[in-house]
């Protein structure tokens, strides 16, 4: 196996001075760059293989940032996440982990992330606010910054949402624009981060409005169209992407013309928004800048508070007049 001893050698120059140049701080130290050109040609002639794991264990830092989440990556919004945060980490040369939410076990879970010596944790946001807490305390004991993704820092600290609130005023507001008198929402009852502040952007929008607009709010997931219908709204603005989704499989089972009846709106702009039998109108949300804008601030980590929202996009389909 090629040592740095070797390379240092066969340049003539002392092995801190390689050392220094291999790990990538050649102008922190201010080495010329004929030298750093000399010594990575001859690294690389000699095949030689950075160790990043011993480096780890003698200098007790990496270059590795954890990810973890409940869902294991099955659903498109935490993938879209990490699809951030491999396109950031990769960018700058760093490293990922990942981890799955174990709620019976912990501890091991929190060892695992101390031993194998993370520079950084994300926590998704389908993760409970109880486990994230946990594991905030915890990491925060070992000095290991944290940061929330797509739900608020349960300890008021770094923490990435997208603007949930302004997203839904502003789909609500479109609607009214187009005409519609009777407005329906439709979600569930808000106990989690977005469920309340898209209900409280839903409410804003309302708030303001024309004296003749009518609205009403359903805060029960499981609701039938059939039975959302017999308010006879012109538009239902679902909370998420999933629940109108599940509107428009039953609008075609019941033979209920969209947008004719009754126009539907989501939010998350996920693939079944696009491709479900009448496109849906949505309010997009970037998942993947999400993503790299939480491994941006773990590079940089303070004690102070931030909460970095992400704007959405109004996306119009068919689903609406």
């Amino acid at each position: 196996m090629i040592r740095i001893k070797d390379i240092a050698s066969e340049v003539g120059l002392s092995t801190s001075t390689v050392s220094v140049v291999l790990r990538g701080e050649a102008q922190k130290f201010g080495i010329k760059a004929s030298t750093v050109i000399k010594i990575n040609e001859t690294a690389k002639r000699f095949g030689y293989i950075k160790n990043d794991f011993a480096r780890i264990m003698r200098g007790g830092k990496s270059k590795i940032f954890g990810f973890i989440t409940r869902n294991n990556y099955e659903t498109e919004y935490s993938g879209r996440i990490l699809r951030g945060i491999l396109h950031e980490t990769s960018r700058i040369g760093y490293s990922l982990r990942l981890y799955k939410e174990s709620e019976s076990d912990l501890d091991s879970t929190i060892t695992a992330i101390l031993s194998q010596k993370i520079c950084g944790l994300i926590l998704s946001g389908d993760l409970s606010k109880g486990y994230i807490r946990e594991i905030l305390v915890r990491l925060h004991v070992h000095s290991i910054p944290a940061v929330t993704v797509n739900i608020a820092n349960p300890l008021g600290g770094l923490g990435i949402m997208s603007h949930d609130e302004k997203g839904i005023q502003e789909i609500t507001e479109y609607l009214m624009k187009r005409g519609c008198q009777r407005l329906a929402y439709y979600g569930v009852q808000p106990s989690a981060d977005y469920s309340v502040h898209r209900l409280n952007g839903f409410r804003n929008a309302v708030r303001n409005a024309p004296a003749a607009l009518q609205f009403r709010e359903f805060l029960q997931p499981d609701l039938a169209l059939s039975v959302l219908m017999e308010w006879k709204p012109d538009a239902i603005v679902c909370d998420s992407d999933y629940h109108a989704a599940r509107l428009l499989q039953d609008a075609f089972i019941l033979r209920t013309n969209i947008p004719e009846e009754v126009s539907i709106t989501g939010f998350a702009g996920i693939q079944i928004s696009e491709y479900a039998g009448v496109s849906l109108t949505t309010m997009a949300q970037n998942f993947e800048l999400m993503g790299i804008n939480a491994v941006k601030i773990l590079l940089k980590p303070t004690s102070k508070k931030i909460i970095r929202e992400i704007p959405t996009r109004l996306i119009i389909r068919s689903s609406t007049k």
